[in-house]
């Protein structure tokens, strides 16, 4: 029996709140639902309530919002060692970017 593939879709962020809903919506659009989306924010200068927000539409994914700036690399690494399992595909999209 062929076992399904699980994608990661990680979404590294710095003070892109203004794409926020279109690079998320882009993703929670897609028709394969066999994913978790692993957002990082990178210390951006985000309210409160900009924080909750990003908090309740991804709700059923991994967020973490960094105190300090760890940069993409880093970020990256990271997010893939701690979150992600072997075998699976990991998506990389920019904060500021949205899929097709």
């Amino acid at each position: 029996m062929k076992s399904e593939i699980y994608f990661y879709i990680l979404v590294r962020s710095w003070n892109a709140f203004q794409w926020f809903d279109q690079c998320i919506d882009s993703i929670l659009m897609q028709k394969n639902r066999n994913y978790t989306i692993l957002f990082v924010d990178d210390a951006s200068e985000y309210t409160t309530r900009q924080q909750q927000h990003i908090k309740s539409k991804l709700k059923k994914h991994i967020v973490i919002f960094n105190t300090q700036r760890k940069f993409s690399i880093r970020n990256a690494y990271e997010m893939i060692h701690q979150y992600t399992k072997p075998g699976s595909i990991i998506v990389n999209v920019d904060g500021d970017d949205w899929l097709i």
